[in-house]
């Protein structure tokens, strides 16, 4: 298999995030099957972008006369490509989105890649289960 890197192209984030999804991407398919991971043309290819990386209120609450988010909520969506060339009836470009709520306090500028994996891993299992979960 192999794993191109998922470029940034959503202009906001860590300036590590490409790395962090690409590479969470290729450890979790080599725990979780025995494949080869090769650096281009595999039998099982995965490329792609991510497309969002979004901090934005998921819970309002009234203080007052005015709306207050009490938790805010970090979106990040990928477009994924996936290229079976055993069974090309398997292929698939699709969007997946996952998200963790962090406290109405936390700046995002302060958001560490501890607090990123989790977001990351629902998205790399996400892709897993859909390409591989029938494998």
């Amino acid at each position: 298999m192999s794993v191109l890197n998922f470029e940034n192209n959503s202009g906001q984030g860590p300036s590590n995030l490409t790395q962090l999804v690409s590479e969470e991407f290729r450890d979790y398919f080599q725990r979780n099957t025995n494949l080869k991971l090769i650096p281009q043309n595999g039998d099982l290819q995965f490329e792609g972008q991510i497309l969002s990386f979004n901090f934005s209120p998921a819970a309002l609450q009234k203080q007052g006369e005015t709306d207050v988010a009490s938790v805010n909520r970090l979106t990040i969506s990928l477009q994924v490509r996936y290229k079976n060339n055993k069974d090309p009836k398997q292929d698939f470009e699709q969007s997946f989105s996952a998200f963790k709520d962090f406290q109405q306090n936390q700046n995002i500028s302060s958001i560490d890649n501890a607090a990123l994996r989790p977001i990351v891993e629902q998205l790399v299992m996400d892709v897993f289960n859909k390409s591989l979960a029938n494998w």
